[in-house]
């Protein structure tokens, strides 16, 4: 599935719709195939973390591969709902800045595979890092009291090897 919108998508690359242009229902439908491709991926987990996260079955593909097919505009939209499925499908909340950097910055950043549309690998390896980043913040402040029981001595080490280990 992934290589046939691959194919189709590079034949005809569409522009971002700047305003008063209306986005193409392919586009569109396209987007919607890709978020339902990865939140339907979200639910199948290979292993579960003791505090929260999951490691899943390639959910995050479909919607770097959806901004790399078609851009910046586009992919950062579609990161964003999909954040948003993300606390539709179950968030962990401690505090507003938590919420915000494990669930709203860090799906959002998948869009950041959009800017590399010359080579998926590379994109996904920057989106995947972006995500990281967001989640191993939000572990060291708000999640910190938990290393010391998991024989860590830093959060830092310890948010990075806990949120390193599902992305």
């Amino acid at each position: 599935l992934a290589y046939a919108l691959a194919r189709l998508a590079k034949k005809r690359r569409e522009e971002a719709p700047g305003p008063g242009r209306r986005v193409p229902a392919r586009v569109l439908a396209q987007g919607a195939l890709c978020l339902a491709v990865a939140f339907v991926l979200s639910y199948v987990k290979l292993f579960s973390m003791p505090l929260g996260g999951s490691v899943t079955l390639c959910s995050m593909l479909p919607v770097v591969l959806f901004g790399y097919l078609y851009g910046p505009a586009y992919g950062f939209t579609a990161a964003f709902a999909y954040s948003l499925l993300q606390i539709v499908q179950g968030a962990y909340v401690v505090h507003p800045v938590q919420f915000a950097l494990d669930y709203l910055f860090a799906f959002t950043a998948l869009g950041l595979g959009s800017l590399f549309p010359k080579n998926l690998p590379i994109g996904m390896a920057v989106s995947g890092l972006a995500r990281v980043a967001c989640s191993v913040i939000s572990g060291v402040v708000f999640f910190a009291e938990y290393a010391a029981e998991a024989g860590y001595q830093s959060a830092l080490w310890y948010s990075l090897a806990y949120n390193g280990s599902t992305v």
